[in-house]
């Protein structure tokens, strides 16, 4: 029996272009074409040179091989670059996405004293013959990727490509496992074929760099809070869940261990709001949903997409419950924000909504039908529907300080 099995994917998302995983991978790329010259113009023993250089070597290290050995990698076949980078291009973007490219490059450069610690320390003990080999590649900071990206993306999945062959019958196949056991697995893998190395004269890998590069990976996880932010995530997650099967205690219960792990965390606020405005608890439901807002003048890009795909998920279901709990002017925020994250939608929802109050002030229903005007032109390029906003906010509201404004883009569109 043959069974294959490799990741080509996760369930996490990117909110960022992971522009510092795709210079490693270019520089690991790079380097392998320039061994591969120096393969076929003097031979294996031009190649050894070129490792016994750049390689880190336990028993007489040089201090730039610390990091010169990670971008080396065993040649001329490719596998050992290719598996590298695979796990480096699955995992280390999603890190990248979270710690941010400074962090992110900085940490895949470090981690890798950790990984070759870890290794040098397993040989001086057990295995002295091996001392003297150049360690090269770049999977002892690839392993303390994989380490944080347990730890902070525990509740996601892995996806697997799969091939298996039983005597004549073959199949092969996709499938998502937890990212823990996945992971995890890899993990217990190496530790059971680092102790078998430890008594092999001709080890050809480093699994000792590897479990030290997920311990450093794990350990920077938990400095880092990514435990944290994960678990808020995760609560989050299964809250939303609970009120789309409408389990409303389940995701009161979860939306509160998440506002006590964040407490200025801005969609786990709004969904309790919902929560408590269906139990008619409308005065505390309306607290979490100033405190919302209030928490969303100070969103980072990634709390932005994480609120726009809760709306996305919910949709009418959590727009009009928060729009029934709020006065004119929240409203009003509710719509600024829903446009600024890019629920264009729901945001003409909201400005409507403000525009049909009957409590707010003139000048506030104006501003609400020209902001929902100037969305329908600008996003979805209905003229129609514009327009007819724009003539009804000047026949409306004639003596309002946007009433210049709307007729100068009247006759903008008139005239396009």
């Amino acid at each position: 029996m043959v069974f294959v099995v490799f990741p080509i994917g996760t369930s996490a998302k990117l909110t960022r272009r992971p522009t510092v995983t795709l210079l490693l991978i270019g520089l690991n790329t790079i380097v392998y074409f320039l061994e591969l010259v120096v393969f076929f113009s003097g031979g294996t023993k031009a190649l050894q040179r070129l490792f016994e250089e750049l390689g880190f070597i336990p028993i007489s290290p040089k201090p730039y091989t610390l990091f010169t050995s990670m971008f080396v990698h065993d040649a001329p076949l490719p596998f050992h670059l290719f598996g590298n980078m695979l796990y480096l291009w699955i995992f280390g973007r999603y890190i990248e996405n979270v710690l941010g490219s400074i962090i992110y490059a900085v940490f895949y450069m470090t981690s890798q004293l950790g990984a070759i610690a870890m290794q040098t320390v397993a040989l001086k003990v057990f295995n002295t013959d091996l001392l003297f080999v150049p360690q090269v590649g770049a999977s002892g900071a690839i392993a303390a990727l994989l380490g944080l990206f347990v730890v902070r993306f525990y509740h996601e999945r892995v996806k697997l490509f799969y091939i298996y062959r039983v005597i004549w019958y073959y199949d092969y196949g996709v499938t998502y496992l937890p990212s823990t056991i996945v992971l995890g697995g890899w993990f217990v893998l190496e530790i059971v074929n680092g102790v078998l190395s430890l008594t092999s004269r001709n080890a050809s890998v480093g699994h000792w760099a590897h479990i030290g590069g997920f311990i450093v990976g794990v350990l920077a996880a938990l400095l880092f809070g990514s435990l944290k932010e994960a678990q808020v995530e995760s609560l989050i997650s299964c809250a939303e869940q609970s009120i789309k099967c409408n389990m409303w205690k389940s995701a009161e219960m979860h939306l509160r261990r998440a506002i006590r792990a964040n407490r200025r965390h801005v969609v786990a606020r709004l969904l309790l709001s919902v929560v408590l405005a269906h139990f008619r608890r409308t005065d505390e439901a309306r607290k979490h949903l100033q405190v919302a807002l209030m928490e969303s003048t100070q969103l980072n890009p990634d709390e932005e997409v994480a609120l726009s795909e809760c709306f996305s998920k919910l949709g009418e279901k959590l727009l009009t419950t928060i729009l029934e709990l709020s006065t004119p002017e929240m409203k009003f925020d509710i719509a600024l924000l829903l446009e600024r994250i890019g629920n264009c939608e729901l945001a003409i929802e909201a400005f409507k909504s403000v525009a049909s109050e009957e409590t707010a002030d003139e000048e506030t229903k104006a501003l609400a039908m020209l902001r929902c005007a100037e969305i329908l032109l600008k996003d979805f390029n209905d003229k129609e529907s514009a327009l007819q906003l724009l003539n009804e906010l000047c026949v409306r509201f004639p003596s309002s300080q946007w009433v210049t404004l709307a007729k100068h883009i009247i006759h903008k569109v008139a005239h396009e």
